[in-house]
């Protein structure tokens, strides 16, 4: 079966749901021609922004500073998975306040297979110190499972975009081929 974008982000944020309960969690993925974060389709289902300064911002200029647009910095300039473990949020002078209730969050950069960045994955808790060391582990390993996934919907999309394409212009070159005739 063909994936798309949105269903693969589907699928993704809603078992990342089941499995971290009781954590905000989101997937912001990189535009590399606006150089920024933009939330992940189907994000708005599971991560509310109740800061109404925030609330119809979707895109995160990556220069323009947040918690994951550090971490994607560091990945384009290192070209390696980067993360941040925020035990305050409070006392980091890069962090969005999208939600009043955040006290501590993480952050990961998901990569594609030549270690391009794809995007970021952020999750937040309610608490300080929310994100152990096997918090840690797990979400790592989510992560890669994540960009191989996102990628593989990407290519998917790519492939069926030229393959309409390819369609498209040999329908045009047999009509220009009959008017010739």
């Amino acid at each position: 079966a063909s994936l798309n974008l949105q269903t693969t982000m589907d699928a993704i944020l809603s078992k990342l749901h089941e499995a971290f309960g009781g954590t905000r969690l989101c997937v912001l993925l990189y535009e590399k021609r606006l150089h920024a974060l933009k939330f992940a389709p189907g994000t708005s289902k599971f991560y509310k922004v109740n800061n109404p300064a925030y609330a119809d911002q979707d895109t995160f200029p990556l220069e323009k500073g947040t918690i994951a647009c550090r971490v994607a910095r560091q990945t384009l300039e290192k070209k390696r998975i980067q993360f941040a473990n925020i035990e305050d949020v409070t006392k980091d002078a890069e962090y969005l306040l999208l939600n009043s209730k955040v006290k501590s969050e993480f952050c990961i950069s998901l990569l594609d297979t030549k270690n391009d960045l794809l995007g970021v994955m952020a999750l937040e808790r309610g608490k300080v110190n929310g994100f152990g060391r096997d918090d840690i582990e797990v979400i790592r390993a989510v992560a890669q499972h994540i960009s191989i996934a996102i990628e593989r919907a990407q290519q998917s999309e790519e492939l069926e975009y030229n393959s309409t394409v390819a369609a498209q212009t040999a329908w045009a070159a047999n009509l220009a081929h009959e008017i010739n005739n």
